[in-house]
């Protein structure tokens, strides 16, 4: 997994992420909640949360809101979409 490899790369202490948050937009066809199988994915705590948000760019907004309220110190954010399964209309 993506998350998981990042991680380990930057040398982060996995128990220090507080939240996980992902963008999703096109989710149709998509397994349930991806945000929560990147959390488990990824060897974070599953005491943890993780959800979607249904909005552009809106998980680094809700990221940002989270630490500047300290509500949270260390997120991992990002977005994700199955292009394949998206309806393209030409």
């Amino acid at each position: 997994m993506l998350t998981k490899s990042l991680l380990d790369e930057a040398g982060v202490d996995k128990s220090l992420i507080d939240e996980l948050i992902l963008g999703q937009v096109l989710g149709a066809g998509c397994e349930q909640n991806v945000a929560r199988q990147a959390l488990i994915n990824s060897g974070l705590s599953v005491e943890k949360t993780a959800f979607i948000v249904n909005m552009l760019c809106g998980s680094i907004g809700l990221g940002y809101d989270a630490i500047s309220l300290n509500r949270a110190d260390l997120l991992l954010c990002g977005g994700v979409e199955n292009m394949s399964l998206a309806p393209l209309f030409t």
